[in-house]
């Protein structure tokens, strides 16, 4: 039973950390489109977002 439990609290602490990391990613994408000196496809190497996410991000800032 305890190898359940293991099991559970190794896999909510992986999406935890998938989670935050996304968080990340998109609080830096959005400092980048701040600067405007990054295209979206650097700003997306650079975070490991999608050059769609970028864009999307970069829309809702500006509506």
């Amino acid at each position: 039973m305890s190898r359940v439990f293991e099991e559970i609290a190794r896999e909510a602490a992986e999406k935890a950390a998938e989670k935050a990391a996304q968080e990340t990613a998109i609080k830096m994408a959005k400092l980048m489109l701040e600067s405007k000196k990054l295209s979206y496809e650097e700003i997306a190497e650079f975070t490991q977002l999608t050059v769609e996410e970028i864009k999307e991000l970069d829309g809702k800032r500006t509506a």
